[in-house]
């Protein structure tokens, strides 16, 4: 039989959310990629017929992974749509479990599991004063988390992140024990130790008074 040679093979890249051709997108078939164009098409040439990985990672949209079979000769045009990835807001604290009180500088990561979106990475925080937490921009997804605080011992969990997350508020077991602190005041003139000096020791202060002494 004659030899056909291989036709371009069309591939059109299209939003889910409005069928807005996509263009600057890389479409990855097999060992190749090519651009898709202004109006959303990638065209790739010379590609022998077969079975080959059909791929796009592309940020702010899921991961597209397929597979795509290439006749002989003339190729049929493709169309692929991309589903555009919503970022959530993350707010929430981190307390004392038993009195509720904050744990300032309580450390927050957040590794993803199964997560759609094409690019996604651990993230990592530090509470402020208050415990409290405010993370604008976070893929939907399934998330392994791990919460630490001096004093307390660890907490790993799993977050489902979605659309309309009500504020999050994790809560650390105080370790068992306590140790002895010595304090010492001094006048900021003249150095001399000020006797009866009022002394408290907060994490953070106001609420999270941890020792008073005299």
């Amino acid at each position: 039989q004659p030899r056909v040679a291989p036709g371009p093979l069309a591939v059109t890249v299209l939003s889910a959310a409005d069928e807005t051709p996509l263009g600057g997108i890389a479409v990855h078939l097999g060992g190749r990629y090519a651009l898709t164009t202004p109006a959303g098409v990638a065209t790739f040439h010379g590609v022998p017929a077969g079975t080959y990985p059909l791929t796009i990672a592309h940020l702010g949209f899921e991961r597209l992974a397929s597979e795509a079979a290439i006749a002989a000769g003339v190729r049929e045009p493709l169309t692929l749509r991309l589903t555009p990835v919503t970022q959530v807001a993350l707010t929430g604290e981190v307390i004392l479990e038993g009195d509720g009180r904050p744990l300032a500088g309580a450390s927050v990561t957040l590794t993803p599991r199964a997560v759609p979106a094409a690019l996604q990475s651990p993230f990592h925080w530090t509470c402020a004063w208050d415990g409290k937490f405010n993370v604008p921009e976070v893929p939907p997804g399934t998330y392994s988390v791990q919460v630490t605080a001096a004093g307390c011992a660890p907490l790993e969990t799993e977050l489902q992140v979605a659309a309309d997350m009500q504020p999050i508020t994790w809560q650390l077991r105080k370790l068992a024990g306590s140790q002895d602190i010595t304090v010492m005041v001094l006048d900021a003139r003249g150095g001399a130790p000020v006797a009866n000096a009022d002394v408290t020791i907060a994490e953070a202060w106001p609420r999270g008074i941890v020792a008073h002494g005299i």
